[in-house]
């Protein structure tokens, strides 16, 4: 019974103080003040994301959308991409750094065996 009035009283708490279902901006404040246009309010939905200004009558008008549609957006073509090694580059590369070590290595002992 405890638990249950418990769980009550956090949801009530959490379903009408906080968080309120927009987050709301004053007139030319606010990440979408250059959407809305100058001296207008904003607010966005939480649970939407969209975004309203208020008009002059005090009516709500709707702007865009906060969230980006992920699932249908054309994929971002990295300008570097082009720029990058490829694996086969890559792999030319370490063998060509491995066989440095070697040589390094190998010069390193002769020069020891030669001053002994």
């Amino acid at each position: 019974m405890k638990k249950l009035f418990f769980f009550l009283v956090i949801g009530l708490l959490a379903y009408f103080v906080w968080p309120t279902r927009y987050e709301q901006y004053g007139p030319d404040a606010g990440p979408y003040a250059a959407q809305a246009g100058p001296g207008h309010p904003t607010r966005v939905d939480r649970l939407t994301g969209e975004i309203e200004y208020q008009d002059s009558s005090g009516e709500w008008i709707g702007v865009g959308n906060a969230r980006k549609a992920v699932a249908f957006e054309r994929p971002v073509i990295d300008p570097n991409a082009m720029r990058r090694p490829s694996a086969r580059h890559t792999e030319q590369v370490a063998d060509q750094h491995q066989r440095s070590l070697k040589q390094t290595h190998d010069a390193v002992d002769t020069a020891t065996e030669q001053a002994h």
